[in-house]
């Protein structure tokens, strides 16, 4: 079975620190904005996803990650996860 094409045209890197405050506009939860923001992204062409959290632990990413990916499934991106493990080596996870 041939692997999947990856489409890597708009490629975009989350960080929840590197965000823009939510506008007075918005309406959601200040957690949610992430996930907000992430679908407008996704509505605007992006085509695969980075999460990148340097100062969080295994459970909160695995949680930011989980909603990612049910965002980038609604809106039929593909998510790839990648985290720094330790020893500065990375990992990935689909």
């Amino acid at each position: 079975m041939p692997k999947p094409r990856v489409d890597y045209s708009i490629y975009y890197v989350t960080g929840r620190p590197q965000l823009p405050p939510a506008p007075a506009s918005y309406s959601g939860s200040k957690e949610d904005w992430y996930l907000h923001h992430l679908e407008l992204a996704l509505q605007g062409g992006v085509t695969i996803v980075q999460i990148r959290e340097k100062d969080v632990d295994g459970r909160e990413y695995y949680e930011i990650a989980r909603r990612s990916k049910e965002v980038c499934d609604k809106v039929s991106s593909l998510l790839s996860s990648l985290k720094w493990g330790s020893g500065g080596k990375r990992e990935e996870r689909r």
